[in-house]
């Protein structure tokens, strides 16, 4: 039996590997003696955001206001299936791709920095607190640049054939 990962367990165990070989070298840079651990517990809660969000968009307000993926189209949504970059390009763009996204990017963007405000004010000794903190900010920072590079796809104008 093949068991097919969705695009959430994907994305964790990528970020699994690539937040280890990320952050793991910079832990022999750094003169604090709890930079190991300070490292795989952003690791392992980011993992466990990226875990939670499929759940957590079950809930109608919050899938209102953040499901980025309502504003793709089917036929949006095929290309990028298809790993298609250049049909998506031209689909998003005659489908109104970008009017679409902007409003969940503002939702989104406007989240990222409450959390970083709010960590900043969070005092040290809140750890576990400032780690969730943490892991929300990366996987939404990871939503962010995502969204960018597709809207950066929908609003690049089309390669002319020559």
């Amino acid at each position: 039996m093949k068991m097919k990962l969705s695009i959430h367990q994907m994305a964790a165990l990528w970020w699994l590997a690539t937040g280890t070989a990320m952050f793991l070298p910079l832990v022999a840079l750094s003169p604090k003696p709890d930079a190991g651990l300070s490292a795989w517990i952003i690791i392992a809660s980011v993992t466990a955001v990226i875990a939670i969000v499929p759940v957590a968009l079950h809930w109608p307000v919050f899938k209102r206001l953040f499901c980025w993926t309502d504003a793709l189209t089917i036929r949006e949504r095929d290309c990028l299936k298809r790993k298609d970059d250049a049909a998506f390009g031209r689909a998003a763009r005659e489908d109104g791709y970008a009017k679409r996204i902007k409003p969940y990017l503002y939702r989104i963007g406007a989240v990222f920095c409450l959390i970083a405000a709010g960590q900043e004010i969070l005092p040290e000794s809140l750890r576990i607190v400032r780690g969730a903190f943490d892991a929300v900010g990366w996987y939404i920072c990871g939503v962010l640049l995502l969204n960018l590079a597709l809207l950066f796809m929908a609003v690049r104008p089309a390669k002319r054939k020559t």
